[in-house]
């Protein structure tokens, strides 16, 4: 089963979303919140999402700063915003916050049935006019052997077991990875490096 939380604070908005992620192979449950307090609510209570569908400018939301808290309540469940909003610096700022899609509400409904469906598979989706120039970023060969391992959920300890360096060396590099990537922690890290191409899905 997958479980959806889809949140934003039109009723018909949601009655139209959830016509269509019905349409999802296999049986999809749709939970519906109407204001980022719900959502808050929702996902601390620890019910398992497959998927969060926020609308940007809904009740309570503050645009990414509440993609990286809800990213602080559970890590696991990706984050796609939806928006009337198409400016690219909102779009762009959502990315860099950690969320994995960004799903323009003027797009046909075909087009964001497709997209949520690349966003299940483990994939991203984002306006073709979006690009990052943290697509430019360089790794030395062992940071990016512990941004690898990193984004495979080990802990400083095992990264440093299995890439021979002194845990205080991979503390060091895994804060200038964060930095570099412009994240505030490690599953934030592991999103955006596979979203940018620097480590494969």
């Amino acid at each position: 089963m997958t479980n959806i939380l889809l949140a934003d604070d039109h009723s018909l908005f949601r009655d139209s979303m959830a016509a269509w992620l019905n349409q999802l192979e296999g049986h999809v449950h749709v939970q519906h919140a109407a204001s980022f307090d719900e959502v808050v609510d929702l996902v601390a209570s620890g019910t398992p999402l497959d998927l969060i569908l926020l609308d940007l400018y809904m009740p309570g939301m503050k645009g990414a700063i509440s993609v990286e808290q809800i990213y602080r309540l559970d890590g696991d469940a990706p984050i796609a915003m939806m928006s009337a909003d198409e400016n690219v610096d909102v779009m762009r700022r959502c990315l860099d916050a950690g969320a994995v899609g960004y799903l323009p509400k003027s797009s046909d409904g075909k087009v964001i049935l497709a997209a949520i469906k690349i966003i299940l598979e483990g994939g991203s989706y984002f306006p073709a006019n979006i690009t990052n120039p943290v697509k430019t970023l360089s790794f030395s060969n062992k940071q990016h052997e512990v941004l690898l391992l990193l984004a495979d959920g080990f802990c400083n300890k095992e990264i440093a077991e299995k890439t021979s360096l002194a845990t205080g060396t991979v503390k060091q590099y895994v804060s200038d990875i964060l930095k570099k990537l412009d994240v505030s922690n490690r599953t934030q890290a592991g999103i955006k490096a596979r979203k940018i191409g620097l480590i494969e899905s």
